[in-house]
C-alpha cells in the first residue's frame, strides 16, 4: 500500500502524508497530516485552557526535551548555524564535569560562548557550562569583552594594581 484515501478531505495521498495509528488495521489515521493539523489548530483555538494544561504537564514531564527545543527555537530565531542534541550537550557538560567554565563553580546553566545574536552557533563547540552569576555578568558579551569587563571591576580602586590591557 502507497497511497491512501483520506476520509477528512477525500483526496488519495502518500501513506507519507498519514500519521501512524496502529489501531487501525493499516496501521494509519484515516485523516491526512494536513486536515489533522487544521483540526487540531481548531481545536486548540477552542480548548485554550486544556491545551495550555496539556503543555505545562508535557513540559514538567520533559524537562531535557523543553530545553533542547527552546534552545533550538532561539537559535534559529538567531539565524544561528548548527543543531546539538541532548547527549551532545549533555557530552559537553560532563566534558567540563558540571562546573563553569569561567570560575569552576558549580553550573546551572548552558552558554553559547560565542553569543548567538553576535554570529555564533549553535553547535556543541560553542557550549560551555556556566554558573548564573558568570551567565549574568558575561551576557551576551564574546569572553574577550568579558574578560576586559572583569579585569576592570577587579583593578579599580585598587591600589598597586595596573590594569591589563588585552589588545596591546
Amino acid at each position: 500500500m502507497e497511497e491512501k484515501r483520506c476520509t477528512k478531505c477525500g483526496e488519495v495521498k502518500p501513506v507519507t502524508e498519514f500519521y501512524k495509528d496502529v489501531r487501525n488495521r493499516d496501521g494509519l489515521r484515516s485523516w491526512c497530516k494536513a486536515c489533522r493539523s487544521v483540526d487540531h489548530k481548531a481545536w486548540c483555538k477552542v480548548n485554550p485552557e486544556k491545551m495550555s494544561a496539556t503543555t505545562k504537564a508535557w513540559r514538567k514531564a520533559n524537562p531535557e526535551k523543553t530545553r533542547e527545543w527552546n534552545t533550538k527555537r532561539r537559535a534559529l530565531h538567531a539565524g544561528a548555524a548548527g543543531y546539538a542534541t541532548a547527549e551532545q550537550r549533555a557530552a559537553r557538560w560532563d566534558y567540563y564535569g558540571g562546573k563553569c567554565y569561567i570560575c569552576g563553580k558549580d553550573a546551572e546553566a548552558m552558554d553559547h560562548v560565542k553569543p548567538l545574536d553576535r554570529g555564533g552557533g549553535n553547535f556543541p563547540a560553542n557550549l560551555r557550562p556556566i554558573c548564573k552569576r558568570c551567565n549574568s555578568v558575561k551576557g551576551a558579551r564574546w569572553p574577550y569583552d568579558f574578560e576586559q569587563l572583569t579585569e576592570k571591576r577587579y583593578n579599580a580602586g585598587q591600589p598597586g594594581r595596573e590594569e591589563r590591557n588585552c589588545a596591546s
